[in-house]
């Protein structure tokens, strides 16, 4: 048998070399008639199925694959030997010879039936432990339910109520992200389990993801047309997505109709601290305040007259005046202050400031909106101040 097989071998190596020459020198007819004398002398086929468990390289490879097997499955293969001798001393065996074709048939039957019991006794342990689970997030002690949940879908991977309970428990926790990541998983284990696509309609909703919010819920409500907790969460997402789209598109028309001067943004400049700063260095001389020594009020600090800054700036719409800017003895005195201030170069060198006096420089009109909101800006946002006070104490 060993000579047979070498044999087997040589003639598949000559095969191959007629197929893919290493060498130009072969003679390829020579090698073929060689092949089949040989197959011919020693009563082989290499078409054969039943010479091919001579085939060193197959077996070779077959040996690879056995070896290549993971910790799980080596430690079941050593729960298997001791069952299997188990079961050889309860007749398990019993007429059966050693090696045979049944000998390994009833191997693999006994082998399969270890398998349904490891794996039913795993799913009875998974289901108490998210039993538990349900207690601890019913008790709202919601760590400790996903620890138990965690213990179930390692024990039970393939369950997509697991995922979906420590969802729950994580949106519990507002881990949004983790929560829409178990979802996921429930649903692509389960894709008609309507409570995690419920549980994924809440987490897009708390991640603000609102027409994605409504998708899950849509598709939970399909599931189950007939929860009233499916719908109600539906309802709340659609109107938080119309209210969304609804600012959005307000927002939009704003700043379509109401264009800054060269495209500047004075809202967003004016709110910036820095340039807030600045406008109060501009509105006032900066001296320390005093403390109030008694029932006196205290004196307000004097302003200067922006609305002539207006005019030396090109108020009517032409350019600044160079020549009344500088002689001006209010800005002279704003001018004297703010180089006295250490602050005042912090300021200068904050971007928004920067980039608001390249834009002066290259666009008057934008200077001059600016002066005006300097000194109209303030009236307006303590009154908005006042609405929103009196709003909020209704």
């Amino acid at each position: 048998m060993a000579d047979l097989k070498r044999v087997y071998n040589i003639c598949k190596f000559l095969q191959n070399e007629i197929q893919n020459p290493s060498s130009e020198d072969i003679e390829v007819d020579s090698l073929e008639v060689a092949v089949q004398c040989i197959q011919t002398a020693y009563g082989i086929d290499l078409n054969d199925e039943q010479f091919k468990n001579m085939d060193i390289d197959s077996n070779n490879n077959n040996e690879e694959k056995k070896e290549v097997r993971s910790e799980e499955e080596i430690q079941f293969e050593n729960r298997f030997v001791e069952y299997n001798l188990i079961l050889k001393k309860q007749g398990a065996y019993k007429g059966l010879e050693e090696g045979t074709q049944e000998w390994e048939e009833r191997e693999q039957l006994l082998r399969s039936k270890l398998k349904d019991i490891e794996k039913q006794k795993r799913e009875k342990t998974a289901e108490q432990k998210k039993a538990e689970g349900n207690v601890k997030l019913q008790n709202h002690q919601f760590n400790e339910a996903i620890d138990l949940y965690s213990q179930a879908i390692e024990l039970n991977p393939n369950n997509a109520i697991y995922y979906s309970n420590r969802a729950a428990a994580y949106s519990h926790l507002k881990q949004y992200k983790k929560a829409l990541e178990d979802c996921k998983k429930s649903i692509k284990i389960d894709p008609q389990y309507s409570k995690a696509w419920s549980r994924l309609g809440l987490a897009y909703y708390n991640l603000n993801d609102f027409e994605q919010s409504v998708v899950a819920y849509k598709k939970a409500v399909d599931l189950v047309p007939d929860s009233k907790l499916f719908k109600e969460g539906l309802k709340i997402a659609e109107n938080k997505l119309k209210e969304t789209e609804e600012e959005e598109a307000k927002s939009n028309n704003a700043n379509a109709n109401n264009p800054a001067p060269g495209g500047f943004d004075f809202s967003s400049l004016l709110s910036n601290p820095a340039v807030q700063n600045l406008v109060n260095n501009l509105k006032g001389n900066q001296q320390p305040q005093q403390p109030n020594q008694g029932d006196q009020p205290q004196q307000q600090p004097q302003q200067p007259d922006f609305s002539s800054f207006a005019n030396m700036f090109g108020g009517n719409g032409g350019g600044p005046n160079l020549s009344n800017i500088l002689n001006d003895p209010n800005i002279m005195n704003v001018a004297q202050n703010m180089m006295q201030n250490p602050a005042f170069s912090d300021i200068l060198q904050n971007p928004a400031v920067m980039n608001m006096a390249e834009n002066m420089m290259q666009n008057p009109g934008a200077l001059n909106n600016l002066v005006n909101n300097i000194g109209g800006g303030a009236a307006n946002n303590n009154q908005q101040n006042d609405q929103q006070n009196n709003q909020s104490q209704e």
